[in-house]
Formats: structure tokens, sequence, C-alpha cells
């Protein structure tokens, strides 16, 4: 696939590989013309964001609305001027092809948690609704509108450990009437959510051989006051307990910087 698939306002993914580390950043198209993309420049801190070093291998995204992203491998990247204004030239030496990230294990959440879609927009009380070593889904009450191609925070807890996943929506479905799902590819790895994912499967398998193993007779009974007490374990009792560790974690990542 070529860059003809694209058009002006399409959001993208700007993946930055370098050495083993990468990072995933949002962008916009602002023209096609031929074989290159003319996009929006990235900036960091206030500063330019340089795509043309030598020390660095860049992937690009295509988001489409109902449809799998298309993926350009090793593209290359410079800066052009027009009316004085400065933007991408990508220029794809390959055929691009349909990457469909569904294929990560995807380990069912059910949580309550908090997402902020956009930058310096309110919080959104959500149920997280799975989570992969690539990305995570959340389901909320709230229509986000043109969240696609929007950068997204998400944190919630299980295990007694806080989650803090930054990523970037690249799905929205409206799952019925009054509920909206956001798929959401992860822009920051994070090496705690891959050991929950890990340790949550070692979990399942392991409960799946007690069921599978277990003669009749050998359960122990547990009273319905104790499955709700240990069901809400896991989750915020209250929506200011959420925003209150929101807020937590967002500080946090500003001193940090």
């Amino acid at each position: 696939m070529t860059f003809t698939e694209a058009q002006a306002g399409d959001n993208l993914i700007i993946q930055i590989v370098f050495g083993k580390q990468n990072m995933d950043l949002p962008s916009k198209i602002v023209g096609v013309r031929g074989k290159n993309l003319i996009v929006d420049i990235i900036h960091l801190n206030k500063k330019m964001l340089n795509l043309s070093s030598d020390n660095i291998r860049i992937n690009l995204m295509l988001i489409r609305e109902g449809k799998v992203p298309i993926v350009w491998k090793n593209v290359a990247c410079k800066v052009i001027k027009e009316n004085e204004q400065a933007f991408y030239q990508i220029t794809s030496y390959s055929e691009g092809y349909e990457n469909n990230r569904r294929e990560a294990f995807r380990l069912f959440i059910g949580n309550d948690g908090v997402a902020q879609v956009g930058i310096n927009k309110k919080a959104l009380e959500v149920i997280v609704r799975d989570v992969s070593e690539n990305g995570f889904s959340f389901v909320t009450s709230t229509d986000v509108k043109m969240a696609v191609g929007e950068p997204v925070r998400l944190v919630f807890i299980d295990l007694d450990i806080t989650f803090s996943l930054m990523g970037i929506v690249v799905r929205k479905v409206n799952v019925n009437e009054k509920e909206v799902l956001y798929g959401c590819k992860l822009s920051v790895k994070n090496d705690k959510l891959l050991k929950y994912i890990n340790s949550k499967q070692r979990q399942t398998i392991s409960a799946n051989k007690n069921k599978e193993y277990k003669k009749p007779g050998m359960g122990t009974k547990i009273s319905k006051a104790k499955k709700k007490k240990e069901s809400k374990k896991n989750r915020y009792e209250t929506t200011a307990e959420i925003k209150d560790l929101f807020m937590k974690a967002l500080n946090e990542d500003s001193n940090e910087k």
C-alpha cells in the first residue's frame, strides 16, 4: 500500500526507534504529494523535534476510523518550509501493510479507572476493559469528539499496584446508546504492565488447573459477604479516590520532568 491511501487531515502515529527503545507521538497529515506526505511538526518542550538523525529509525502508522492501521517501516523524514512554516516531508521506499495489533494477548480487567483524552482535558471515569503489551481499551459514558489520534492517559489499580499508562487513541466505537469504547496504542512501553500481564496469566492457568483436577466435595464454601469484599479489593471505592490517584500520577510525572 502506498501513501495514496492517506489524505489531508488523517491522523498519524510517528514511531521513533533508537536502539531497543521506541517512542510513539501523534501527528496529522497536511497534504499528500506523490510518494511524499507533508505532516505537522512535532514539538517537545516547545522545541521542534528533528527526525532526520542517523541514530534513529522512523516508522509510520496511519490511523483509519473503523479499519486496522497501515504501517510503513523505515521511512525517511526531513524538515521543509512553506510560507515560513515548517513541516515534515516523509518518504517511504517500501509498501505499507495493514497491521492488526489485536494479535497480542489481551487481558480482561473490568476495574474502575480514570482517563484523560487530549491535552489539558478533564478526567473521565472509565471502566478498564483490557490491556496488552501493545495497548489498552476502556469504556466510558462520555463521547469525546475527534478523539482518534489524541494522546491519552489511563490510571487504574489492580493487585495493589497503581498503573499510569500513556498512549494514543486509535479506535473509537459506540458500544451502545450510553457507552463508548476507546482503543489505545501504548506510546511508552511499561515494564510493570508486562510483569502484571504475565502474573495474571499464570493465575488464570493455575485456576484452570485447579478446576480441572479438583475432586468433587473438595471445594470450600465462601460466604456471599466475603465474595463481595474480595471483588471490591482491587477497585476504587469512590469517585474522589479515583481522581485523587489520577492527579497524583500527573503530578509525579511533572516532577520527573
